[in-house]
């Protein structure tokens, strides 16, 4: 199943790529693509904060249960930021990577299956006036993501 996770993996990056460079839109919802053997679902999951993530994700998880969704992928903006030096696992976190300095503006985008998950991740380049110009493959981004987003059908 790896070739459908990395052609979910490529739709979700061209997904990003029209709306935040072709339609010019200053955001990009996440967005769930759900594949089962019925149908296919997009999902848009508009959250806020952590509370409406939680539910949204519930809401993702309860959907790939009912209708029996073997695969999917989940696109989304996120900030992402470098730990400080000496800093190792375990230790506090520190401030989110969003009321960071140094942070940095990326699209991750996540594909899972029951067993595996993949994810990509693509820097934001802005240009003049702030715009979103490009997003830039980061060939070192976030490999082997786990955790609750790409364990949604574990």
């Amino acid at each position: 199943m790896t070739d459908e996770l990395d052609a979910l993996l490529k739709h979700a990056g061209e997904h990003a790529r029209n709306v935040l460079v072709e339609m010019k839109q200053t955001e990009l919802l996440p967005t769930f693509l759900m594949i089962a053997a019925e149908e296919n679902i997009l999902m848009p999951a508009p959250w806020r904060d952590e509370g409406e993530k939680r539910i949204m994700l519930a809401a993702a998880r309860a959907i790939m249960k009912d209708k029996g969704v073997t695969c999917y992928s989940l696109v989304s903006e996120a900030w992402t930021a470098v730990q400080p030096k000496g800093w190792k696992p375990g230790m506090p976190q520190g401030p989110l990577p969003a009321d960071r300095p140094d942070r940095k503006e990326i699209v991750i985008a996540i594909a899972a299956d029951k067993a595996t998950s993949k994810s990509r991740v693509w820097d934001i380049v802005r240009g003049e006036g702030g715009t979103i110009v490009d997003l830039r493959l980061d060939k070192d981004g976030l490999t082997g993501l786990e955790g609750r987003m790409a364990e949604l059908l574990r």
